[in-house]
């Protein structure tokens, strides 16, 4: 046996890197050799291509070419190629030099003026050869706006066929920049129209040559005439419109939002329109019909095929704009058959983001409303319960994703070749309108489904009726049904049909009173309503809570205390000196049987033998600081003598209150309605100086005197018998002496002697006898500082808490349960 063996050379390690890095360096030439050359190929057709543009005055798409960023401009060589291969229809048009000249004088005139007044006059007669053979036209300028005559010789123009001759199938036409319609964009809308079966303008992109200078790709697009109809395969109509009628050579100072106002139901053709009988009494009916729709005297299904016209308003919001649906652009075929007008689509080049709009996601709001008010042409319209529901309905399929797939696919190839045709003169042209499109429908479909539409607050229940009242609110762009009531596992009708309104912008919420027969119910039950609605022409049925709370009270502003106007003036027992902003209480005994509100800016005064007795709930409010001086045996006594007064409130008072010699009595905290204060006697950032004065029996007050932000002195003064709490001190800062406590709260609530919040305090000579609750409790960051005090029959004489400091000397405490208690009571502390 022979045994064969299999030797393998190796070569050099050096040797094998040196090939691995040249293999390396070959590879970077070769990339950069390729991007060398693709980078030069973009250069040289970006610059050829801007070179043609110059030279044919189109530098605005060479802007535009720059503009659309790097993607554009590689993607301007396969364009090329592309163009290169499409082959579209070719059209030459000779023109006689005196006419041709005719038609550029009227363009300079339009330059001049920046605006075209267009008239039969201004055909001229030419030829155009299509296909070896010659047809006979006449040809004028067409365009309202500038960019359809700018060009140097790329003009936009209109064409009327002689004789029984057509071109395309047309008798009349336009050509134009493709810029003016958007290029593409005004294909792919109608292509939509023609998918959804709406009357749609046959338009197309051609080559054209004008008396032997080549212009490149025109756009074709059909005018209204029956030849129109017909490609739609309907019978023939009139077609008609809204004109704004403003005259040649006429300064008519016209707003925009006028123009449907005064505007003039018109007719195209309208010499053939007068010679035929039938076509006459076809424009007499379809202009009553669209005057009586501006009028308001028939109703959107009276006047328009409502499916169709609902499919095209949702169409143009598809498109991201309305201007489309514009009564200066829309036009309508009058239906002989059904005796209703049809919309026709036209001039609907744009196609945007209604994400980036002006409005952004809220643009539709100015359409979607049942009782707009003012002559507007498209929110007309809606105010047809019958139309919105369609529209509803039209938005709803439309922004179905299955929806632009297959239209895309049905025109999938067709978009290849009419973009070939457009790149054999705007390689550079970039097609985005697809992507917007498909954006546009997912924000279509997050308005159609709002995820909070609607407020629903209870209002009142009726025992004797049994009548459940609520306040129902819309919160968003569309109207919305009221479907039920759900409670105890039924459905209640609303006792009216209910259709809630969409809210307008930058506006409150527009509430409705809605009301359901009800049986046993109460209050408590509100947790287990719920309302259901649904999006007006929507099928889904949605459900909300009902708040236990109105949304806002209706006597509200009439009876909310604070808001109130100051009413000093119609009390007798005060005199006003406005030199010296000083409101005098005159001596003597008065009773106050309302309220009493005193403005800021002035001075309270009052002197010894002032008695001012409070009743009928009555309290005093003043933005005003007190002087209220008595005499040692003539004391100013305030009180409710039969207890049913309230007390005092001083608030923002920017002076010093000084309270001299005065007793307070009888008083309770101040409140109304949903209004209340905690103290008898209340000082809210106002300074008070308290001397030798009482406060006596109140009743039903957390506390009797109420110091709240406010710098303060209390001195040789007395409390007696009061509630809860004799003092309490709100960040307040000051200091007290020679002040006496006794008989501090009551069997009905605890009570302290003085309660310390946020306040810093020097307490000295201070007595406190029989206080339920603490003498003193001194919390939540205070620091006090104390001496020669004495407290006894206390529940705990002193509680220091939260963060408090004290410091105190001299403290005498007994017969007390606790004599000091320091812990922490809240947990931010």
């Amino acid at each position: 046996m022979r045994l064969k063996i299999a030797t393998k050379r190796f070569l050099p390690l050096e040797i094998v890197k040196n090939i691995a890095h040249s293999k390396r360096k070959l590879k970077w030439a070769v990339f950069l050799v390729f991007t060398a050359i693709v980078l030069l190929g973009i250069i040289l057709s970006s610059t050829y291509y801007g070179m043609v543009l110059y030279k044919t005055g189109e530098g605005d798409d060479f802007i535009e070419l720059l503009k659309n960023g790097l993607d554009a401009r590689i993607d301007i060589i396969p364009n090329f190629f592309k163009g290169l291969l499409a082959n579209p229809e070719r059209i030459s048009i000779d023109i006689k030099q005196t006419d041709y000249q005719k038609l550029a004088y009227k363009r300079l005139q339009a330059m001049e003026r920046s605006d075209l007044f267009a008239s039969q006059d201004d055909f001229v007669p030419a030829e155009i050869r299509y296909n070896g053979e010659a047809t006979k036209v006449d040809i004028r300028i067409k365009g309202d706006n500038r960019d359809h005559w700018k060009n140097k010789t790329k003009w936009s123009l209109r064409v009327e066929v002689k004789g029984d001759n057509t071109l395309f199938g047309m008798k009349n036409f336009s050509i134009q920049h493709p810029r003016t319609r958007s290029y593409m964009n005004e294909w792919l809308f109608h292509k939509l129209l023609e998918y959804n079966n709406l009357i749609h303008l046959r338009y197309d992109f051609i080559d054209v040559t004008l008396n032997g200078k080549h212009l490149g790709i025109y756009a074709m697009e059909e005018h209204f005439d029956k030849q129109l109809v017909e490609n739609n395969e309907y019978r023939e109509g009139v077609i008609v419109r809204f004109d704004a009628y403003l005259p040649e050579g006429q300064n008519y100072p016209v707003q925009y939002y006028e123009a449907y106002a005064i505007g003039v139901v018109d007719a195209f053709q309208t010499n053939k329109i007068k010679q035929d009988e039938v076509l006459e009494g076809q424009f007499n009916i379809a202009k009553n019909l669209l005057e009586s729709f501006k009028r308001g005297l028939l109703p959107t299904k009276k006047v328009f095929n409502v499916e169709k016209m609902a499919k095209i308003f949702a169409l143009a919001e598809l498109s991201g704009q309305m201007g489309s649906m514009a009564s200066s652009n829309i036009r309508f075929y009058y239906n002989p058959v059904t005796s209703l007008l049809e919309p026709v689509g036209y001039d609907s080049q744009s196609i945007v983001s209604i994400t980036k709009a002006l409005y952004g996601e809220q643009k539709q709001i100015q359409l979607l409303s049942l009782d707009e008010e003012g002559l507007n042409f498209e929110s007309t319209f809606f105010k047809d319960k019958e139309f919105f529901k369609r529209y509803i309905k039209a938005l709803e399929e439309i922004s179905n994703k299955a929806f632009l797939d297959e239209f895309f696919t049905s025109v999938e190839e067709e978009t290849k070749d009419k973009l070939a045709i457009l790149y054999k003169s705007f390689p550079g042209y970039k097609f985005e309108a697809k992507e917007i499109l498909y954006e546009n429908q997912n924000v279509i479909k997050n308005v159609l489904k709002p995820n909070l539409a609607l407020q629903v607050y209870y209002k009142d229940f009726d025992n004797y009726s049994n009548i459940l009242k609520l306040d129902l609110g819309n919160m968003q762009v569309w109207p919305i049904e009221i479907i039920g009531l759900g409670y105890k596992n039924n459905t209640l009708k609303p006792l009216q049909g209910t259709i809630l309104q969409s809210k307008k912008a930058l506006t409150p919420i527009d509430f409705q009173t809605v009301s359901f027969s009800v049986s046993q119910f109460n209050k408590t039950d509100i947790k287990g309503l719920e309302l259901q609605y649904r999006i007006l022409g929507l099928d889904d049925i949605r459900t909300e809570p009902v708040f236990s709370w109105t949304y806002l009270d209706e006597d509200f502003l009439e009876t909310d205390f604070i808001r109130q106007a100051p009413n000093w003036q119609g009390f007798s027992f005060l005199t006003t000196n406005w030199q010296t902003s000083v409101i005098s209480i005159k001596p003597g005994s008065w009773q106050i049987n309302r309220n009493l509100i005193i403005p800021e800016g002035f001075t309270v005064v009052a002197g010894a033998g002032v008695y001012l007795n409070l009743i009928n709930s009555a309290k005093i409010l003043s933005y005003s600081p007190f002087r209220f001086r008595g005499a040692e045996n003539s004391p100013i006594i305030v009180e409710s003598k039969d207890k049913t007064g309230q007390g005092i409130i001083v608030i923002t008072a920017k002076e010093k209150s000084i309270l001299e010699n005065v007793i307070f009595k009888n008083l309770s905290a101040p409140s109304e309605n949903d209004w209340q204060l905690m103290g008898a006697v209340n000082f809210y950032e106002s300074p008070v100086e308290i001397i030798n004065s009482g406060f006596e029996n109140n009743h039903k007050s957390d506390d009797y005197l109420n110091i709240i932000r406010s710098e303060f002195i209390i001195e040789n003064s007395y409390f007696k018998n009061s509630f809860a709490d004799a003092i309490d001190l709100d960040f307040a800062k000051g200091r007290i002496s020679n002040v006496s406590f006794l008989n501090v709260g009551s069997e009905d609530g605890n009570g302290d002697g003085i309660d310390f919040s946020g306040s810093v305090v020097t307490l000295e000579s201070i007595i406190i006898d029989n206080v339920r609750d603490k003498g003193l409790s001194v919390g939540e960051n205070s620091n006090v500082i104390a001496k020669q005090i004495e407290i006894k029959n206390a529940n705990i004489a002193i509680a220091n808490k939260d963060l408090s400091s004290l410091d105190i000397k001299d403290l005498i405490i007994s017969d007390s349960k606790i004599g000091l208690a320091v812990f922490q009571k809240k947990p931010e502390f």
